[in-house]
């Protein structure tokens, strides 16, 4: 009930469901970290614990099961309608791609996944950067046209 406050720190609610909690109690730091993304969605570091919540899954499970949640948690967090900043979704990325490569062995996904961060990129750079007003093409006129000096009256 105190997540729902307002001024909610991701800083507390990290150590109250950090690393600690999650290899005693997964379940019960999942739930933890679920109630603060319902309260503060835009913490980026809120996501990346949740989806470290799942990777301490890996002993227990199947790296593609454990994949398959880590993935569900990184596309919520950095779907279009997201409310994480676009600026602050690097590191999210990286953990992503990361995960990605060690945990997932489906091409078709890390395709997808790798045309979904230059998508991303891409939009980001452009935040950063704007680009300038195209400019206006510059075409040389046509030379006049010179009397022909075969053709005599």
């Amino acid at each position: 009930d105190a997540l729902r406050g307002e001024g909610l720190d991701g800083a507390w609610v990290l150590k109250l469901a950090g690393p600690e909690l999650a290899a005693r109690d997964a379940a019960r730091a999942r739930t933890v970290l679920d109630e603060a993304l319902a309260a503060s969605p835009e913490l980026p570091t809120l996501w990346q614990a949740r989806a470290q919540a799942e990777i301490g899954r890996l002993g227990a499970e199947k790296a593609a099961v454990v994949f398959a949640a880590v993935a569900a948690v990184y596309d919520k967090a950095l779907a279009s309608d997201s409310p994480v900043p676009l600026a602050e979704r690097g590191d999210l990325w990286a953990q992503y791609k990361a995960c990605a490569d060690d945990l997932c062995d489906d091409g078709a996904k890390l395709l997808e996944l790798a045309r979904a961060y230059a998508k991303w990129r891409t939009k980001a750079d452009l935040l950063a950067r704007p680009l300038g007003p195209v400019p206006a093409i510059k075409r040389k006129r046509a030379a006049a046209a010179l009397p022909d000096a075969g053709a005599r009256e």
